[in-house]
């Protein structure tokens, strides 16, 4: 839950203090890391399970990013 809440205090930050594009930008970018860390990890989990949970993590963070929360505005 830490993880998605960074992302999400990223996004919120660059859409209230900059323009629209710099906060699509995040935004994909934001995706972007959470697939390649998703893929690492879930490559790395079956040889140490913190990068499972680290994976866990990810793969909770993935789906909410397309839909944040009420509270990102």
């Amino acid at each position: 839950i830490s993880i998605s809440n960074q992302m999400f205090n990223k996004i919120k930050y660059f859409r209230k203090y900059n323009n629209f594009f710099s906060y699509i930008f995040v935004v994909f970018i934001s995706i972007i890391n959470v697939i390649i860390k998703l893929i690492i990890f879930g490559l790395l989990a079956p040889f140490n399970v913190i990068f499972f949970k680290k994976a866990k993590a990810y793969l909770y963070t993935l789906p909410r990013l397309f839909n944040p929360p009420k509270g990102i505005k």
